[in-house]
């Protein structure tokens, strides 16, 4: 087992310069994040060590890898890192964000946000989109729609529209999908250059777009009521008792429904694909999920085999790679200087695959979260799928029910194979990745309960 707190020592002795190197002329290594992001992790400290820097995005970022640099930003120094660094990356297409907030702001904001994640507000989105996943799953063509995972991020939007915000109109989720797929890709483009026709003044036309329409729901829903997200949102209340203005809904509903979907969808897909090369679990799944109403969120919730699996899917394609923070004061770690204004990236995603916390840590194996092994605690920092500390993901416990339910009756109406000889690979890009596009081998079981 290894420590939980780190020696004074440890950040208090004589410093010297941080290494690293600039990459790239004018782009640096914002390249290599944006598509190699693992390998460039894996090289930066082979050659550097757990501390270096990198220049991306026009910025010069240090990177401190490892489950202590995790505690030491998320936990034993966690007053002294802002997570408005996030702005770096979002703005202007995603911000202000509850993930840019800081200190009071981030509470008060995050308070009036809870009651819309709880357990019975989980169980209404539940009930909501079960329907329209049963009707897109009844339409599937096993002969005609073998690339299932191309399909899963315009699906898992469909159902956030749907349970969130109550849009029932197929050509507004199309044209709410467009927007969303263009800010999300000028989000992470290197090149930020406002011209016509360019990614970056495609995705500012996109985020207006989603504004303007966000907006517009957001005064009729005030009117008319219901039991999705927005309905929530709309009489959610600050501490002080001031009602979110139009403005604010709206921009949270955006993030959400960006981070949420994003994220889902890519767990998902991970978790097809992986199932797909390990049949054994993926029968041992579908023999749990046999007789569950995937709608109900107490059975749902109670499978533990599949809580299991999905567990090793965060771990080997984290739905949040980097995490950002900027320093607020000037501080120490590892013998190193960070002067207050300094950008930090933590990766869980490298943490993840490190052999000292995690056996054979390219392996997919479930059991390792069984409670005989319990390798998660082998450091309380070593497993951060969804982050940790007071910025830990809001919307985790509402992704996963989504993934859940779409696995649950994938599996009662579907057996799948992948080729045995593809790997999982990175899924941070932000297009669609080239491996959602690998073909599936897709058989329909002749009874939609899961009979096999």
């Amino acid at each position: 087992m290894h420590g939980h707190t780190l020696p004074d020592a440890v950040y208090r002795i004589a410093t010297q310069p941080v290494p690293g190197d600039s990459g790239l002329p004018l782009l640096g290594h914002s390249l290599s994040l944006i598509w190699n992001l693992d390998r460039r992790l894996q090289r930066q400290h082979q050659r550097y060590g757990e501390v270096s820097w990198i220049s991306a995005f026009g910025r010069r970022l240090t990177l401190l890898l490892g489950a202590d640099s995790n505690q030491f930003v998320l936990q034993q120094q966690a007053r002294q890192f802002s997570s408005r660094a996030w702005s770096l990356l979002l703005k202007p297409f995603f911000e202000p964000a509850l993930l840019c907030m800081d200190a009071e702001e981030h509470r008060l904001h995050r308070e009036a946000l809870r009651d819309a994640f709880r357990h019975d507000a989980l169980r209404d989105y539940l009930r909501l989109m079960a329907p329209r996943v049963d009707a897109a799953l009844a339409g599937r063509d096993a002969q005609r729609a073998p690339r299932l995972l191309t399909q899963l991020k315009p699906l898992t939007l469909d159902l956030a529209c749907h349970a969130l915000i109550g849009v029932e109109a197929r050509d507004d989720v199309a044209a709410l999908s467009k927007a969303f797929l263009a800010a999300r890709q000028a989000l992470g483009h290197p090149l930020r250059l406002r011209l016509p026709c360019t990614r970056w003044q495609r995705g500012l036309d996109g985020r207006r777009q989603l504004d303007t329409y966000f907006r517009n729901c957001v005064g009729t829903r005030r009117q008319a009521g219901g039991a999705d997200l927005l309905t929530r949102l709309c009489g959610a209340r600050l501490a002080d008792g001031r009602s979110l203005t139009d403005a604010e809904v709206a921009d949270h509903l955006i993030f959400l429904l960006m981070a949420g979907h994003d994220t889902t969808s890519s767990l998902l897909a991970a978790t097809v694909f992986l199932l797909g090369q390990h049949l054994g679990w993926q029968q041992s799944l579908r023999d749990e999920c046999r007789h569950v109403d995937a709608a109900d969120a107490e059975q749902l919730m109670a499978l533990p085999l599949l809580d299991l699996v999905f567990k090793e899917a965060l771990r080997l394609s984290s739905p949040v790679p980097l995490l950002l923070r900027e320093a607020l004061s000037d501080c120490h770690y590892r013998g190193h200087d960070l002067p207050a204004g300094t950008l930090v990236a933590l990766s869980p995603a490298f943490t993840h695959r490190l052999p000292c916390y995690w056996e054979n840590p390219d392996r997919f194996d479930p059991h390792r979260f069984g409670a005989a092994r319990r390798e998660d605690r082998a450091h309380p920092f070593a497993y951060l799928p969804f982050g940790a500390g007071v910025h830990k993901c809001i919307g985790m416990g509402f992704g996963e029910s989504v993934a859940k339910l779409l696995l649950c009756k994938l599996l009662q109406g579907w057996r799948w194979t992948v080729p045995a000889d593809r790997a999982l690979p990175s899924a941070y890009a932000p297009q669609y990745p080239s491996w959602w596009r690998v073909s599936l081998s897709l058989q329909r079981l002749q009874v939609r309960s899961g009979a096999a």
